[in-house]
Formats: structure tokens, sequence, C-alpha cells
């Protein structure tokens, strides 16, 4: 409810304005797309919101930056998903902690993985998605299709 309401009132878009102006480079969009998805799990608490609504935010400026979609996906879900097990309140994080009868934060200065991992995604997808542009004869429309307005339909028979 909380990042629906940040994105139909435009609290979302007037929020992320400033990194909106700085992203005109696609290795800046790259950079700018993880920190904010970052930046929405610790606020919202959940990292499939924080995903979700992070590509909604970042979806139009890459496909004006005609960046393949493997770009955002990867300069996305590899910032918002595993970031998520050391943020105490978050959903991951109560579950490990829950599981491991431990604080997050007496592991979270163990868990190397977790703090590279976001590093690691953003300097690959600079050095080497950021070069992965849609040709000029295909449109950015049709390779990127169209924003579900819902979930898709059940199917009843298999």
């Amino acid at each position: 409810a909380y990042g629906g309401l940040m994105s139909k009132t435009g609290m979302l878009k007037t929020a992320i304005t400033p990194l909106l102006r700085w992203a005109k480079t696609s290795g800046r969009l790259i950079v700018a797309s993880a920190a904010t998805t970052i930046g929405f799990n610790v606020a919202m608490a959940d990292p499939y919101v924080a995903i979700i609504v992070g590509s909604e935010t970042y979806r139009d400026r890459f496909k004006q930056a005609r960046l393949e979609p493997v770009v955002q996906s990867v300069s996305i879900a590899g910032s918002g998903s595993i970031l998520s097990s050391i943020i105490p309140w978050n959903v991951h994080g109560a579950f490990v902690a829950g599981v491991l009868g431990i604080g997050v934060l007496s592991f979270a200065g163990y868990a190397l993985v977790i703090w590279l991992t976001p590093l690691v995604l953003i300097a690959a997808a600079m050095l080497f998605y950021r070069n992965d542009v849609i040709p000029p004869e295909d449109d950015p429309d049709d390779i990127y299709g169209e924003v579900p307005d819902g979930p898709p339909a059940r199917r009843t028979s298999i």
C-alpha cells in the first residue's frame, strides 16, 4: 500500500527528481536505479515492493536511453533483493533473524557477499551492460512490451 500510495500521489517522482536529473548517461542511470532500489528496500521494508516500484520508476528512462531490458533487470534486482536480508525491519531480515536466532546486525558485518554483490553488479553493468543498446531499427516500446495492468489471468486447466 505504501509503494502504491507513493507512486500514485507523485511523492515518489518528487523524491527521486534529483537522481533523475543526475542520471544523464547510461552509467549514471544504472547507479541511480540501483541506489533508488536500495533506498526503497530500506524505506518500504519489502524487497518485492522495492523492486517493482524501482522498475516502474526507471522503466521510461531505460527505454529513452535505449538500453536492453536486461540492463535494468541487473541494476535493480541485483541491488534490491540481496541487501534485504541485512535490513532488520525488512521481511527478509526478520526471517533470517528468526531462523538464525540472532539479530541481523550481529551477522551483517560478516556478510561479505551481501555487501559486495551490488557493487560487483553495478560495476559489471557499467562496464559491460551499458553498451547493450537496442538497435536503431528496433522500437524500445516493442522490446520492453506493455506494462501489465494487473496480475496474469489464472489458468483453470493444465
